[in-house]
């Protein structure tokens, strides 16, 4: 085998390596919990990622059956580490909203920003988010019979059904966004619990079993770089052959 047939996989290994994009890379964890609140059933879910500078997490209530006020998620704890995490600003939060009528119907509008309702502090070496000081955009399991487009209905009391002072509830699900140089792929998110009631009186921590954890997505360029090493690799071998 001659030297230009030699070099031509190499080089075309390092030229993919620098070529293809250098993404950063994110890590993610997953966490759930089942409990009870004020005597009633509630579930939840909890999925962070994070990336260089920022952690989004996305709040679910997953509780099967909503009959009281009692069953809102409306806060989630959790701590940040290894790194020395003293702040962390709340740059993003978006959620469908759903309105409530008395017989339990509902409807559900254009995703709006909850950034004036929601808020985070740092209190303890915890971070907290919550939708004090409103009391409305509180995060409400699904109705009863709801599947993916298929409508249900709440059979809920007077704390859900019909409360303007809760309406409008978050349709199942919201998004956060924190910001902090201290936060990267590396970040370790531990002490979780979700808080439900709107006092924000009853804490569910998460314990160990209910913890899944997610492999971090490869670096692009990681990826291009172990291209190169196939494509030397290779050549090496055709040319002893």
């Amino acid at each position: 085998m001659n030297q230009t047939n030699l070099r031509l996989p190499i080089f075309l290994g390092i030229l993919g390596a620098i070529l293809l994009p250098a993404k950063l890379q994110a890590g993610f964890v997953e966490y759930t919990a089942t409990g009870t609140s004020a005597g009633v059933p509630v579930s939840s879910k909890a999925t962070f990622q994070t990336s260089s500078g920022e952690l989004t997490i996305s709040l679910q209530n997953t509780t099967a059956h909503t009959a009281d006020a009692a069953q809102l998620l409306t806060g989630i704890r959790f701590t940040l580490s290894p790194n020395p995490i003293t702040t962390a600003l709340l740059l993003d939060a978006t959620a469908v909203p759903r309105n409530i009528a008395e017989d339990g119907s509902y409807v559900d509008g254009a995703p709006v920003s909850i950034l004036g309702t929601w808020q985070s502090n740092l209190t303890g070496g915890y971070y907290q988010l919550d939708f004090n000081p409103n009391a409305d955009f509180a995060v409400i399991g699904p109705a009863d019979g709801e599947t993916g487009s298929i409508a249900g209905v709440y059979t809920s009391n007077g704390s859900i059904n019909g409360n303007d002072g809760h309406n409008p509830f978050t349709a199942k699900s919201a998004t956060f966004k924190l910001g902090s140089p201290g936060i990267d792929p590396n970040t370790t998110i531990t002490g979780v619990s979700f808080i439900y009631n709107t006092g924000l009186s009853n804490v569910i921590p998460v314990t160990p079993t209910t913890q899944e954890l997610i492999p971090a997505v490869p670096e692009p360029a990681t990826m291009g770089f172990g291209l190169a090493i196939l494509a030397v690799c290779g050549a090496a071998r055709r040319r002893r052959v």
